[in-house]
């Protein structure tokens, strides 16, 4: 029972966005990036310089 509930609810991320390396140079394929996640995704993708598609 414990399990399935850690599974269901696993812990908050400890990664920031401030974190993501320079990714100048990288192409990055974003399935679902005109909206939700996906859309964050892609801004701070962008933002560190990654060619998003």
């Amino acid at each position: 029972m414990g399990n399935s509930y850690s599974q269901a609810f696993p812990p908050k991320s400890q990664f920031t966005v401030e974190q993501i390396p320079d990714l100048t140079g990288q192409v990055i394929i974003v399935t679902g990036g005109n909206a939700g996640i996906g859309r964050e995704t892609c801004k701070a993708l962008l933002n560190k310089n990654a060619k998003v598609y």
